[in-house]
């Protein structure tokens, strides 16, 4: 075993998981692993835990890391993502030492469920969509950020989703607009290739950035499958490319998101507009409803409100 065990360790799940996990889950997991790793560096040369080898932790190790946790401020739901990540990282070793110690200290376990996270505002959606439109058709750096971003939330796409998509694949100018997308979260193994229905507001400047795109790609010369590339390669972003570009958007409108709220406002602007919560379900890409109305959509209060009164009114006539 190396001097830094819990990277070994670390880097064999990762090899393990190559393939069955998205690129993009795949590269969360590297970073948490690796600050993981520091992490139970630090702890040792302090004299806080036995070993930093995931094989042999002792349940007083992972109290050790849960306190440093705790010590720094981080909230609940945060410490039980990196407990579940330490986990399966020992588990994969044989070593329930997670499980045992959750047991041990059930406080460790509380406070775990977290609010159900919200979609944009209107007028943070709106404040999108009017910036997106009031860049200069070749200034493409911008034009490619506010597309992403819109085509984010306007059809819910994963980061995956968007790394992949295929301009050919878009079909602006159907009856019904929509995206066909072939590389999709869980592709072997859940997930499937599928049609998604884009909000028509989101068109303009989705029509605007490939407009933009293909005069670059025409004066270098270039061909390229990917709706959304690097200006370096033309190849296909990764997914800490895309976080930079959102920043764009994010420094111009002056507030944060990330990719899951994107999805979040997709979801709850379909479930708004009466779309049966199973076609929301679908075009997420989910395979059960529970998914969708758990952490994306479900009816807001004043549509349920106005729903409960055309119910009861029609009983009060019948009556």
């Amino acid at each position: 075993m190396s001097r830094y065990p819990f990277k070994e360790c670390a880097n064999e799940v990762i090899k393990a998981y190559t393939g069955v996990f998205a690129d993009s889950t795949l590269e969360v997991m590297i970073r948490r692993y690796y600050r993981m790793s520091r992490e139970f560096i630090q702890l040792s040369r302090k004299g806080k835990v036995s070993t930093t080898n995931p094989k042999k932790f002792k349940v007083n190790d992972i109290k050790a890391y849960y306190e440093l946790l705790k010590d720094r401020g981080v909230i609940q739901c945060t410490i039980a993502h990196d407990l579940n990540e330490i986990q399966t990282l020992c588990k994969y070793y044989d070593n329930n030492v997670v499980e045992s110690f959750r047991y041990r200290y059930p406080y460790s376990r509380m406070g775990t469920r977290s609010k159900k996270r919200l979609p944009m505002k209107d007028y943070e959606y709106e404040a999108i969509l009017s910036s997106g439109n009031d860049v200069g058709e070749s200034d493409f750096k911008r034009l490619r950020a506010y597309a992403l971003v819109i085509l984010s939330m306007c059809a819910g796409l994963r980061s995956i989703e968007l790394q992949y998509a295929k301009t050919s694949n878009l079909h602006l100018e159907a009856d019904i607009p929509y995206i066909y997308l072939e590389v999709v979260k869980g592709m072997n193994s859940y997930g499937e290739a599928r049609k998604v229905p884009l909000i028509p507001e989101g068109i303009p400047a989705i029509e605007r950035y490939i407009k933009c795109s293909r005069s670059l790609l025409l004066s270098n010369n270039i061909n390229t499958k990917y709706l959304f590339y690097s200006i370096h390669n033309f190849d296909c972003l990764c997914s800490n490319s895309l976080r930079k570009i959102r920043s764009i958007v994010e420094d111009e409108v002056g507030f944060k998101f990330d990719c899951r709220k994107c999805r979040r406002t997709y979801a709850q602007y379909l479930k708004d507009a009466g779309v049966s919560i199973e076609s929301v379900s679908v075009s997420m890409g989910h395979t059960t409803t529970k998914t969708t109305e758990g952490s994306y959509a479900r009816m807001g209060e004043n549509s349920a409100l106005s729903e409960v009164s055309r119910v009861l009114s029609r009983k009060g006539e019948k009556n």
